[in-house]
């Protein structure tokens, strides 16, 4: 397997993730709902992305997406909004929800994304 990964969210924690990962050989394929962020990190070596689509696209399977999002309807919808990423994803690919989630608000995405694309994990 490849040494890349897809991250949504280049906040504080995000952000940094992103540098440490690329900093340690990883290919980084990012994405942030603010363009100028993204463009940021793009001149610090991390492989930019202006749509989860194309994030997604980017990435060689199985893929690997982290999601550095706050809990509640920021992560609901990037995961399940109508351009959301649950859509491009596909079996055997994994998905990792960081940040601010609880076990409460884990475990329902956790069961929802089970039963989309075959099964893929959170």
């Amino acid at each position: 397997m490849k040494k890349q990964i897809g991250l949504i969210g280049l906040g504080k924690m995000g952000g940094g993730l992103a540098l440490n990962l690329h900093d340690h050989g990883w290919d980084v394929v990012a994405f942030n709902r603010t363009t100028e962020t993204t463009d940021e990190y793009a001149k610090q070596g991390i492989t930019p992305s202006y749509s989860v689509q194309e994030l997604v696209s980017a990435l060689e399977g199985p893929r690997v997406v982290w999601v550095m999002l706050t809990a509640g309807e920021p992560t609901q919808n990037m995961l399940f909004g109508e351009t959301g990423l649950i859509n491009y994803l596909q079996e055997g690919d994994i998905l990792i929800g960081k940040a601010m989630n609880s076990c409460k608000f884990s475990a329902p995405i956790a069961s929802l994304c089970a039963g989309r694309a075959g099964g893929f994990r959170y």
